[in-house]
């Protein structure tokens, strides 16, 4: 590599303390994280050695709706993130609205499906809104 092997330790560091910061959107996170991986190449680990470490690295809210899911690369744990803070987006819009929970007809949900290990916003209609 090009980089004195100071910077390179520095690199490593860094990557493997990363931490998504508050404000800090996924997606600049993301950017932050493959920025390092393209320094570090072989040294960043495996795919899935690099998913679990960009995982660990989100700001605790989007960790604690993802902890239990495993992926396995960060194109997967990158989907996940920014579906959980677009449903977040979506739950302060209808509050900051002033509209009362039990007035929203609808809410949504973050699942993964379990074929394809992609994340997915489901939309979750309540059984007295349905017509027969």
């Amino acid at each position: 590599q090009f980089f004195p092997r100071a910077e390179q330790e520095r690199l490593k560091r860094e990557y493997h303390s990363i931490h998504q910061t508050d404000i800090e959107t996924s997606t600049k996170f993301m950017q932050h994280f493959l920025r390092l991986v393209g320094f570090l190449r072989a040294a960043a680990g495996t795919t899935e050695e690099q998913a679990k470490n960009l995982q660990w690295g989100l700001c605790k809210s989007t960790l604690n709706h993802l902890m239990c899911i495993q992926f396995t690369d960060v194109a997967q744990v990158s989907n996940a993130a920014r579906n959980y803070e677009i449903l977040h987006e979506r739950d302060d819009d209808g509050a900051n609205a002033g509209v009362p929970q039990r007035a929203t007809p609808t809410r949504s949900a973050l699942r993964v499906d379990a074929d394809t290990q992609e994340s997915v916003v489901e939309l979750l209609v309540p059984a007295s809104s349905c017509l027969l």
